[in-house]
């Protein structure tokens, strides 16, 4: 029985319609799909009912079967939810053994407003992945921090290091050192209004860079892809 649109849905359809007409396009211009496929999903005729068959929390597989799109609720600064269209394809992760999941490191600034939100979204987006999330908060043995953060760091896959509100506290920035030193894949995501702005040695590295997570986690689930094949994760 087909589920009912409602308000809700109806307007999740809209802003998905857009997500999907963008991402569509970043999967032809990646060839992760044919001309034909293209030319397809272009035409609001179909994408009008996968927007709002994702609206109402179902996945939907490309002909190919190899792309699938799954929709997510993410978040904002403030927690008001959003929806989100993930792509995911096998040809984009490679993990160096399928059976074993790639793990992250992460390090931020540690306050409710950026925990509770930051980390509902990378766990919604590592739960498509496989990636198993590694804080930098958790772990901590016989008062030994330090040792336990490069620990982390060493053993992770790859990490991501955010700088939003870390103003006068640049344990961040000792972490992406750390990192720089090991000579160890990572993103940084640079909060654009951070007063005190950033140290001039990062820039130029691996940064995304985001004035609300809507635009963050838009950016960072396209780059992904082609991060994991750089560094042959």
């Amino acid at each position: 029985m087909p589920r009912r649109k409602t308000h809700k849905n109806i307007n999740k359809a809209k802003i998905l319609l857009k997500d999907l007409k963008y991402k569509i396009n970043w999967l032809f211009h990646r060839n992760a799909i044919t001309r034909k496929e293209y030319e397809k999903f272009s035409n609001d005729s179909i994408l009008k009912p996968l927007a709002e068959l994702l609206s109402t929390g179902q996945s939907y597989k490309m002909p190919s079967g190899n792309i699938e799109m799954i929709p997510l609720t993410l978040r904002e600064f403030d927690g008001t939810e959003f929806p989100f269209v993930l792509i995911t394809a096998q040809e984009f992760i490679r993990p160096r053994n399928p059976k074993k999941k790639l793990k992250c490191f992460i390090g931020h600034r540690f306050k409710k407003i950026v925990t509770d939100n930051l980390r509902h979204n990378l766990a919604s987006v590592f739960d498509c992945f496989g990636i198993t999330p590694d804080y930098s908060d958790t772990g901590y043995q016989n008062g030994q921090v330090f040792n336990t953060i490069i620990s982390k760091i060493k053993a992770a896959n790859f990490r991501i290091f955010d700088n939003r509100l870390t103003e006068h506290k640049p344990n961040v920035y000792i972490e992406i050192g750390a990192a720089i030193i090991l000579k160890k894949p990572y993103y940084f995501f640079e909060f654009k209004d951070t007063k005190e702005g950033v140290p001039s040695d990062l820039h130029g590295l691996l940064t995304l860079r985001y004035s609300n997570y809507k635009e963050l986690f838009h950016e960072f689930s396209l780059t992904f892809p082609d991060f994991i094949e750089t560094y042959k994760l």
